[in-house]
C-alpha cells in the first residue's frame, strides 16, 4: 500500500467515533482472515454465500497487509461508492432491518415495505440486523451494520475460525426440542443455553410434541426439564399438533424478538405455522430409521407472525459449535456450580480431575445433578479440542 494512499485514506479514521472505528477494524479483521483462506484454497467448495470473501482476494492478494491497511482499503472503498452515487446517497442512510440474507445480497424492511440490497464484500450480516441502505441508482446497498445488542452465533462450519451469526438483535432463544420422534436431547439443549446466554439472549427451552407423549414419558421429561428450571431456564412444554401450551408461548413471546433454533425434525416450522395459521411453512417428516428430521427450512428468516409476534425460524442443525467459549469460562454458564467454587483447593480448578473440588463434591452429595455434570464434562472435553462440532446426544 503506497504511503499517499495510507495516509489519505487513515487520515478519515480521524472523523469517525469510537464505536465506528471498532466496527471497521472489526471488518477489516473479518475481510483480512477470509482473504488469506481463499488465497490457499484452490476451490470455493463450502462456502456459503453469506460473505463475498472470494471478491476480496482479488482486490488485495498481499497476505503480509495488516488490519490497518485493510482498514484504510475498506474506509476507501466507502468513500469511492458514496461519490459515485452523490452526495444525497452518502451515509448515513435509510434506517432498515434485515430479514432473510443470500448470496450477496439480503432482504430488508424499509418504512414496512420488504426489498432487496447488494451486501459490500465485508458484510456479514443475520436476520435481526439494524442496517443503513443507500439507494445507489440502480437498487439498494447495504452502507452501515449498527452494532448489535445481542446476538446468536457458531464457528462458521467451512471456516472454523470466523464467527457465523445465526441472529441478531434478539431477545429469546427458543431452543425447540421433541418430545418424541427425535427424542430429547438435553446436552444440545446445553450448548444453545450456553450460547445463548454468552450473546446476550435469554435461553427458552421449549418442547415441541407433546401430544406424542404417554403418561410415563412426561414424567420422565418432567424430571429432565426440572433440572432445567432449576438452573433459571424458562421451559414451555408445547404441542403444534394438538395447541398444548400456546397459549402460555404466545405471551411468553410477546413483544419480544425470538430465534427458533434446534435440530431437524423437532417442529420449529410447524410451531410457527400454529403460532400463526396464515403462514403457511413448508414442514418436514422424521426418517423411520435414523430418528432424524429433514431439513425444510434451507435459510434463516425472521417473520412477523399475528398478534405482534416476531420470530427468526432457522434451518435444523445436527451440531453445534460453541463460538469463543473457552474452557476456563464454560462452568460460568452452569449457574448451580457457583455456590461450590469457592469449596475447590485450585482457583483454576476445571472440576474435572483436580484433588479436593467443590463441584464435584457438591454432585457426590447430590446437590448439582448428575446429567449436568456429565453434560459439562462432555462440552469441556470439545473445547479442549477433542469433540468439537459434533451431535451432543
Amino acid at each position: 500500500m503506497g504511503n499517499d494512499f495510507r495516509r489519505k485514506t487513515l487520515d478519515g479514521l480521524e472523523g469517525l467515533d469510537k464505536n465506528q472505528k471498532r466496527m471497521l477494524f472489526k471488518r477489516a479483521s473479518k475481510a483480512r482472515r477470509a482473504a488469506a483462506y481463499f488465497k490457499t484454497s484452490k476451490k470455493d467448495e463450502g462456502w456459503d454465500g453469506s460473505d463475498d470473501a472470494p471478491s476480496v482476494e482479488r482486490n488485495v492478494r498481499r497476505r503480509k497487509d495488516s488490519i490497518g491497511d485493510w482498514a484504510a482499503r475498506l474506509l476507501a472503498q466507502e468513500g469511492a461508492r458514496a461519490e459515485a452515487g452523490g452526495d444525497e446517497t452518502a451515509v448515513p442512510g435509510t434506517p432498515a432491518l434485515v430479514v432473510g440474507v443470500g448470496p450477496g445480497t439480503c432482504r430488508a424492511v424499509v418504512e414496512n415495505e420488504e426489498v432487496d440490497a447488494r451486501l459490500s464484500v465485508e458484510e456479514g450480516l443475520a436476520p435481526g440486523d439494524d442496517i443503513r441502505l443507500a439507494d445507489r441508482g440502480g437498487g439498494w446497498e447495504v452502507v452501515e451494520v449498527m452494532p448489535r445488542r445481542t446476538r446468536l452465533s457458531r464457528p462458521d462450519p467451512f471456516l472454523g475460525h470466523v464467527e457465523k451469526v445465526i441472529a441478531a438483535n434478539i431477545d429469546v432463544v427458543a431452543i425447540v426440542a421433541s418430545a418424541a420422534q427425535p427424542y430429547f436431547r438435553p446436552r444440545l439443549v446445553d450448548r444453545f443455553l450456553i450460547a445463548a446466554a454468552y450473546g446476550g439472549a435469554t435461553g427458552l427451552v421449549c418442547v415441541n410434541k407433546a401430544d406424542l407423549m404417554t403418561p410415563v414419558d412426561r414424567t420422565v421429561l418432567d424430571a429432565q426439564l426440572q433440572i432445567f428450571r432449576n438452573a433459571g431456564s424458562p421451559v414451555a412444554v408445547v404441542s403444534a399438533e394438538s395447541g398444548e401450551g400456546l397459549p402460555e408461548l404466545r405471551q411468553f413471546l410477546s413483544g419480544k424478538l425470538a430465534a427458533f433454533v434446534g435440530q431437524s425434525g423437532v417442529g420449529k416450522s410447524s410451531l410457527v405455522n400454529a403460532l400463526d395459521p396464515s403462514r403457511k411453512i413448508r414442514v418436514g417428516e422424521v426418517q423411520e430409521r435414523s430418528g432424524k428430521g429433514k431439513h425444510t427450512t434451507t435459510g434463516s428468516a425472521l417473520l412477523q407472525l399475528q398478534g405482534g409476534l416476531r420470530v427468526i425460524d432457522t434451518p435444523g442443525i445436527r451440531s453445534f459449535g460453541l463460538w469463543e467459549i473457552s474452557a476456563r469460562d464454560l462452568s460460568s454458564y452452569f449457574p448451580e456450580f457457583a455456590p461450590h467454587v469457592p469449596q475447590c483447593r485450585f482457583r483454576d480448578c476445571t472440576h474435572d480431575h483436580e484433588p479436593r473440588c467443590g463441584v464435584r463434591e457438591a454432585v457426590e452429595r447430590g446437590e448439582i445433578p448428575q446429567p449436568r455434570m456429565f453434560s459439562y464434562l462432555r462440552i469441556l472435553e470439545s473445547l479442549r479440542g477433542k469433540r468439537e462440532g459434533k451431535v451432543e446426544r
